[in-house]
């Protein structure tokens, strides 16, 4: 196989979804459970900012995260059959739940802060 990068001892396999995971908790020094909120936050803001002029735009950011969610258990799963190794469904769930509450938190809050159209200079402000 050829090698990438080689960081504290682990090698980023250019094919490897396993080994790409353990190079991203190598090099970064976060646990994998901050790892998969930081994605999760990284992949609904991300969307969030490109779709930011429309109103479906916290949906579609949560819809990304969902199916990024969804797509690397997938291939962590088969990553895990191709090594013989069981198959940990809670863990599963667990990486799930991590990498898309956050998500959900802010897009069910952020009608709460949304920002109001700003009143023009010399207007009243609704006082008559």
């Amino acid at each position: 196989m050829n090698f990438i990068w080689n960081i504290g001892g682990y090698s980023l396999g250019a094919h490897s979804f396993g080994d790409m995971k353990i190079w991203m908790v190598a090099a970064s020094g976060l646990s994998r459970d901050a790892l998969h909120i930081y994605i999760g936050l990284s992949f609904y803001l991300a969307v969030r900012i490109v779709l930011r002029r429309y109103a479906y735009a916290r949906w579609a950011a949560l819809a990304v995260v969902v199916a990024a969610a969804i797509s690397g258990e997938a291939l962590d799963h088969l990553h895990e059959l191709s090594r013989g190794l069981v198959c940990d469904v809670p863990e599963h769930f667990h990486d799930l739940w991590n990498t898309t509450l956050a998500s959900f938190m802010l897009a069910l809050l952020e009608p709460l802060w949304a920002r109001k159209a700003p009143v023009a200079a010399g207007e009243d402000a609704g006082n008559d």
